[in-house]
């Protein structure tokens, strides 16, 4: 759940949405979410709106399906994140050597979406995995 637009936000409920571990300091949150900074100053107020959840968007289309080929969460979200797959989207692999989506930290996958793993090519030959999980 996103924090607040405006008022009074405190390192409190900033480290409830993201984590961390005490004591808080805001450096802990570098480039926690969109919109908060990597690098530099950093202030309470960059975070105003901002959430842990991140919902994946389209790196194009196939066949008509908006898509994405391949993907590692760590591209995504930060550890203890939420990475929330839409309805509307494929995370596929066309490679039977290759998972569709790679979980390499602690998160939460919410998937609407579908998660496709390369099928085999018959004759006994084995498909690939939709989830291949390393963390």
């Amino acid at each position: 759940m996103a924090l607040q637009s405006s008022g009074t936000l405190t390192l409190n409920e900033i480290a409830a949405e993201f984590g961390g571990t005490a004591p808080h300091g805001l450096k802990e949150y570098y480039g926690a979410a969109s919109g908060v900074p990597s690098s530099g100053t950093i202030s309470i107020l960059d975070f105003y709106g901002t959430s842990d959840e991140i919902t994946l968007t389209s790196a194009g289309t196939v066949n008509g399906e908006d898509q994405r080929k391949q993907i590692t969460v760590s591209s995504f979200i930060s550890s203890g994140g939420t990475l929330v797959i839409p309805s509307n989207l494929w995370v596929w692999s066309d490679a039977t050597n290759t998972a569709a989506l790679t979980i390499d930290i602690p998160c939460t996958i919410k998937n609407y979406g579908k998660i496709i793993g390369r099928g085999g090519n018959g004759n006994g030959n084995n498909g690939g995995n939709a989830v291949r999980i390393t963390s």
